[in-house]
């Protein structure tokens, strides 16, 4: 069983069971006629914790994310990078829809789940940073990247309840919230330049 396979079958237990009732034995008992079986040292080999298996998933997500040609984002602003990446994400994210929800509604129910999330959060705004603005440096990086986890975080929270076919309210409410940040970094740049010139 792929590490795919493995992460889709523990995304329909959670969604059935909920976090707390999420266990990991479950992936080895759980009816995949058409996979082959894991035993129990298997998937502790894998992911010894639940978190184990969240902070994998993430770096899987952020893979799949990431997994485009760099010349394909030579010519486009930061604003077109970040927002190509993170559609890239949700696609990568769709058939997993139930399980990552019920995840959010629960996500204050357990503070190891709160850390694990916070942990692919912040890998991630990592990574959405360097590729979309690489010649951030010192604070502007890393104020950048809480801008995008925050970002995320409230685009995330409507991808969970946007049933159009084509994804349409995500996409207005990231370019919404992509416009923002990119007039808060240009005022900000200003404001730089005007403390230098002074």
């Amino acid at each position: 069983m792929t590490d795919q396979d493995l992460f889709a079958l523990a995304m329909a237990e959670i969604a059935e069971h909920g976090w707390l009732g999420f266990n990991l034995s479950s992936l080895a008992t759980a009816p995949e006629k058409k996979r082959k079986a894991l035993s129990l040292a298997d998937i502790y080999d894998r992911f010894p914790t639940k978190c184990a298996l969240l902070d994998g998933f993430g770096r899987h997500i952020d893979r799949q994310m990431i997994d485009v040609a760099a010349s394909e984002m030579t010519d486009s602003s930061p604003k077109e990078r970040i927002f190509e990446l993170l559609m890239r994400r949700f696609d990568a994210l769709q058939s997993m829809k139930p399980g990552l929800k019920r995840l959010y509604d629960e996500r204050h129910c357990d503070p190891a789940l709160m850390l694990a999330t916070a942990r692919n959060l912040g890998r991630m705004a990592q990574w959405l940073v360097a590729l979309s603005n690489p010649s951030l440096k010192g604070l502007r990086r890393t104020l950048a990247e809480k801008a995008i986890a925050a970002l995320y975080v409230r685009c995330f929270a409507v991808w969970l309840t946007d049933e159009t076919d084509d994804s349409a309210k995500t996409m207005a409410e990231m370019d919404k919230r992509l416009g923002q940040l990119e007039r808060l970094a240009q005022f900000g740049a200003r404001r730089s330049q005007d403390s230098e010139a002074a």
